[in-house]
């Protein structure tokens, strides 16, 4: 076979060869100036499938596959960086995209500006606006938690969260009240899930209550408003310790539908 352009002999595609056809066809449109969001709080990038927490270097590529989707008749592309920071919200980017067509691969270099605009993902609003759904209540049986106690339950509670990898997951507050500790918590989910690990690391059985949320905000949502949230039951998960151990108490479970 021979290049309709430049008449030489061998593999063609699109009737060229491997020379011309990289001339004709770019990989992609490059943009010139990229701004990306960033959350302030925890460090996540918003992404078009939402806001990720992962490692800049790697969600630079997911986010330039977003903004510069192939060019006919390119199938696939892919991108790698090379990152100097200008200062702590400016990038400027060294960028190879690799274009896949058939089994010819056509890489193109070229520039990028990145401008990290600060923002707030979904979850630390939620979090700055002290919204929760579920609340676990740590309690002593006839007496209050001694110090030691309610230093265990925090650094359970703490560990437990600092390791889910879920962006949605999170202690809203703690408060200290009589008898022991209120954990106010992102979702219904994550207070069951954690009143079950602590019934396994110190014994017990666990319940729920059913609750709406924001029966239990008052006059403080009206002070940080929030979206309305769907109606939903509260977890109440309580714990009680005794000499001998920690039990769950059993409460209703059934969920109003009010």
């Amino acid at each position: 076979m021979f290049c309709v352009e430049c008449g030489t002999e061998g593999p063609v595609y699109e009737g060229l060869c491997a020379k011309c056809f990289r001339k004709k066809y770019p990989v992609v449109q490059p943009i010139e100036l990229l701004d990306i969001a960033r959350c302030e709080s925890c460090g996540s990038y918003r992404l078009r499938s939402g806001w990720s927490k992962v490692d800049r270097e790697l969600a630079l590529p997911q986010i330039l596959r977003e903004a510069m989707p192939p060019l006919a008749p390119y199938e696939r592309v892919g991108f790698t960086q090379v990152t100097r920071d200008e200062d702590a919200n400016n990038l400027a980017l060294t960028v190879k995209a690799v274009g896949r067509f058939q089994d010819l691969a056509v890489v193109q270099d070229f520039h990028v500006r990145v401008r990290i605009k600060p923002s707030l993902c979904d979850s630390c609003q939620k979090q700055r606006g002290r919204y929760y759904e579920g609340i676990l209540q740590v309690r002593g049986e006839d007496r209050e938690l001694t110090p030691r106690e309610v230093d265990a339950v925090r650094t359970f509670i703490t560990a437990r969260v600092d390791r889910s990898e879920g962006a949605a997951t999170f202690v809203s507050r703690v408060e200290e009240v009589h008898g022991g500790l209120d954990f106010y918590v992102s979702t219904n989910a994550l207070a069951k899930g954690l009143a079950r690990e602590i019934a396994g690391s110190f014994g017990g059985t666990v319940s729920a209550s059913p609750k709406l949320f924001g029966q239990k905000q008052g006059k403080e949502a009206e002070e940080r408003p929030l979206r309305p949230a769907p109606k939903t039951t509260t977890a109440r998960a309580v714990v009680v310790w005794t000499p001998e151990g920690a039990y769950l108490s059993a409460l209703p479970t059934n969920a109003s539908k009010d």
